[in-house]
């Protein structure tokens, strides 16, 4: 289990947004951050195989009882995914810190770490 753990999930029509947020992290945060896992929602074989050649990141794959434990759970804006991303990084790492694959880090996220490791919870407004 690593310490700090940023996840995120994403499929082909967000792959370079993909690798504009694993870029700003590891530009900004590298010493931060010890792994960032990408959950496949629908990656191509050349796509995982790009990834699997970016240092500290890697890709999971839903498991079928995964898939099948909620009808909606790949239907694009309910986000069901999302719950089973954060129960598994809950068992992958010590800090948990969900970015959406379109996120891109214009700074270090150290601080945002440091407010999980002290509070163990760290939330942020969303109004649209």
């Amino acid at each position: 289990m690593v310490k700090n753990l940023v996840i995120t999930a994403t499929n082909s029509p967000y792959f370079d947004s993909l690798l504009t947020l694993i870029s700003s992290i590891h530009e900004h945060s590298f010493d931060v951050v010890d792994e960032i896992v990408v959950f496949n929602l629908g990656l191509t074989k050349t796509e995982i195989n790009r990834l699997g050649g970016i240092e500290k990141v890697k890709v999971v794959d839903f498991t079928a009882e995964e898939m099948n434990s909620h009808p909606h759970f790949m239907t694009p804006k309910w986000h069901v995914y999302k719950l089973t991303c954060l129960k598994n990084g809950g068992n992958m790492g010590k800090n948990v810190l969900w970015l959406d694959s379109g996120v891109c880090a214009i700074s270090s996220i150290k601080v945002i770490f440091d407010k999980i490791d002290q509070d163990e919870v760290f939330f942020v407004s969303d109004t649209h």
